[in-house]
């Protein structure tokens, strides 16, 4: 529930996920989910309202194998292609 629902980590069809938080506006300044495996790769989320947490950067981040992959500036969908 924690990785599917509060981290918002949806599986798709093909070579692909989507990543969307219901993480509630304005009530986490970070979190990070490290180390899921996700059809052969390794994927990382994080959140970090500020930048200063985790040292990547401010906002919504998405890392495949290392990676950034997508990100955004605000909690909301990201939708990744694993290529």
């Amino acid at each position: 529930l924690i990785i599917n629902g509060l981290v918002g980590v949806r599986p798709q069809d093909g070579n692909s996920i989507v990543v969307n938080p219901l993480v509630p506006e304005g009530k986490w300044d970070y979190f990070c989910l490290d180390g899921l495996k996700y059809k052969g790769h390794g994927i990382t989320v994080t959140w970090d309202r500020n930048g200063e947490k985790y040292g990547k950067g401010a906002g919504l981040r998405v890392f495949v194998d290392g990676k950034e992959k997508a990100s955004r500036k605000e909690l909301g969908k990201l939708e990744i292609n694993l290529d």
